[in-house]
């Protein structure tokens, strides 16, 4: 209807004036929008692509398996398609009785570094591929290594052959790595000397001591029994020497103090 102008209609029928409460815009966006989406998930087989959230972690391998999954499976029909027809019909035309090659499409190779990376973890748990499957997967040619045989020197003889260990020149005390090249001290050739003339009594108090061990019949006894022999224990001459060691190293120590003064 517009101004000044007139509608016949006839008798009986009403007319009322509809304001349109939306708009059709809004619809024809969401229309569109769904079928873009649909779009991308009949080529892509995901919508992250467009719609997911940058930098989400997993996203982009999730999106990438899924396309690749997409391309093989898309490769594998169309080369099933090609050999049982268009193949096979040039080669028996061309060839008689030829076996017809098989078409396929190649992909890149596979990431061998996340196998090698599965394969060390494997192996540390404990576990040795076969040579067949190292060949298999990795391709080339493979040997074991051999497992090195150590120094005939470094076995340790046994046996009624082998020698007697040597007793150490030392007369039983220890050495240590850090102290065989250290310069001497003066005080050393008494200490030497002590440890020399003490040898006797220390052993001849440590057989005594084995005597108690040997006839101890429980550890208790073993504690009565040494603390009742301790008083007896013969260490007159043990005290001398520990005496006489003592005094000569202060009158050496005296004398270089005298010295360097």
């Amino acid at each position: 209807m517009q101004r000044d102008s007139a509608t016949v209609i006839p008798q009986g029928m009403e007319v009322a004036l509809v304001e349109a409460l939306r708009s059709s815009a809004a619809d024809h966006k969401t229309f569109v929008e769904n079928m873009n989406e649909g779009i991308l998930l009949v080529c892509l087989g995901q919508s992250g692509t467009v719609k997911g959230t940058l930098g989400k972690l997993g996203g982009e391998a999730e999106r990438e398996n899924v396309k690749d999954a997409i391309l093989k499976a898309d490769s594998d029909l169309l080369s099933e398609r090609l050999n049982r027809t268009l193949v096979k019909w040039l080669v028996e035309w061309n060839f008689p009785g030829a076996v017809p090659p098989r078409v396929y499409r190649v992909f890149d190779d596979e990431d061998l570094d996340a196998h090698v990376a599965r394969d060390k973890t494997i192996s540390e748990m404990g576990y040795k591929p076969t040579l067949k499957y190292i060949t298999d997967k990795y391709g080339g040619e493979w040997e074991e290594r051999q497992q090195a045989e150590p120094p005939a020197e470094n076995l340790t003889q046994s046996g009624p052959g082998a020698p007697s260990p040597q007793p150490s020149p030392n007369n039983g005390r220890g050495s240590f790595a850090e102290g065989e090249h250290e310069d001497p001290t003066p005080i050393d050739p008494m200490t030497e000397q002590m440890i020399d003339e003490t040898t006797p009594e220390w052993m001849g108090m440590m057989d005594r001591v084995k005597i108690m061990v040997d006839q101890a019949e429980s550890l208790e006894q073993l504690r009565d029994n040494l603390l009742a022999s301790y008083g007896d224990l013969e260490i007159g001459q043990l005290t001398e020497i520990m005496a006489m060691g003592f005094a000569a190293a202060e009158l050496a120590g005296r004398f270089d103090v005298n010295e360097g003064s």
